[in-house]
């Protein structure tokens, strides 16, 4: 196993992962995990993105709807997707169709839950920090009355539910959350669970899709598919170990996907130096290729703040088109 897998898994879990929220305040009711975390959520989402005016009736991520409201000439940041060839090709100038966002809007998250999402060095791990986002996200719909589906993989599917309504719905994609842990020996195919949900998801919806998207098969041409369908999110949970090691000597570095072992001298300047090289190839073509794909690029990491990362990809969305770059994945710490 070379630098670049080597980078893809750091190792198994470091510590035992808890989906369970911080202590609620007493209220002298004890509630239950799921409930006390999407509690949690609303209140910080209420608190963090009530100066972003969505609106009641449209979606925070800014999703097309199917309503034709106007043909217009093209300027600047549009999307080249929505260009009616017809009417350019008749007036010489580029035109594009713009759409009314639907009021009856669902979302669809698509989830990860290999062996390589219960690893974390940071404050939390990539387990806890994806329950806390479908938290999230799931009150911002919630406000909106939006119905709310879902499906969690590894090498397979391993559990969905079908859209529902409510509260009920996101309370029980969370306890499926709860039940169905990243475990080690899991492996991951985001490529044959994109495959599954182009096939079932067949109403336009948000696509939320949470992972770590390291391996996971060729994963590209049917985010391209799904893309062209829904609006997708691609939530990139990561981990700032998984692109930089810290000097201490030798470390052996574990897939929790494979099992298999590398022992690395990081105490030598060409390991590190070889070790970043391939961690920054590996990084630009996930970026290149998320950003070909159409779909929408929010990288959340378990040593920062989420919701702020949330705050900003929502304020970045309204102006810039799909074509456009996705942010830079990591930074140096």
């Amino acid at each position: 196993m070379g630098p670049g897998n080597a980078r893809r898994r750091l190792g198994a879990r470091i510590r035992a992962g808890s989906t369970e929220a911080p202590p609620a305040r007493s209220t002298g009711v004890r509630l239950p995990p799921a409930e006390r975390i999407l509690k949690e959520m609303e209140l910080q989402i209420i608190k963090r993105l009530q100066g972003l005016n969505t609106g009641v009736h449209r979606s925070p991520f800014l999703g097309q709807g199917t309503e034709l409201a106007e043909i217009r000439e093209y300027l600047p940041g549009d999307d080249i997707r929505s260009i009616d060839w017809n009417v350019t090709a008749r007036t010489g100038q580029p035109h594009v169709r713009t759409y009314e966002t639907e009021r009856d809007t669902s979302t669809f998250f698509l989830i990860d839950r290999s062996g390589s999402m219960g690893f974390g060095t940071a404050a939390q791990t990539k387990e806890e920090l994806t329950q806390q986002v479908v938290a999230g996200v799931s009150a911002m719909m919630l406000r909106r009355g939006d119905r709310i589906g879902g499906m969690l993989f590894g090498e397979s599917r391993l559990a969905a539910m079908d859209f529902t309504a409510g509260r009920t719905a996101a309370l029980r994609l969370l306890e499926m959350l709860s039940q169905v842990r990243p475990e080690e020996g899991r492996g991951s195919r985001l490529d044959l669970a994109l495959d599954e949900a182009n096939m079932v998801v067949r109403r336009s919806c948000v696509v939320v899709v949470l992972s770590d998207w390291l391996g996971g098969g060729s994963w590209q041409e049917p985010l391209t598919r799904l893309a062209h369908r829904h609006e997708v999110i691609a939530v990139e949970v990561g981990d700032p170990r998984e692109a930089f090691l810290p000097s201490v000597g030798p470390l052996i570095l574990q897939d929790p996907e494979t099992g298999r072992q590398l022992e690395l001298d990081t105490s030598r300047p060409e390991v590190m130096q070889a070790y970043q090289q391939a961690a920054g190839a590996q990084i630009k073509r996930r970026l290149d290729e998320i950003a070909a794909s159409g779909a929408r690029h929010l990288v959340v990491s378990t040593d920062r703040d989420w919701l702020s990362d949330l705050t900003t990809f929502l304020m970045r969305r309204r102006h810039r088109p799909a074509s456009s770059p996705a942010p830079t994945s990591w930074a140096a710490p």
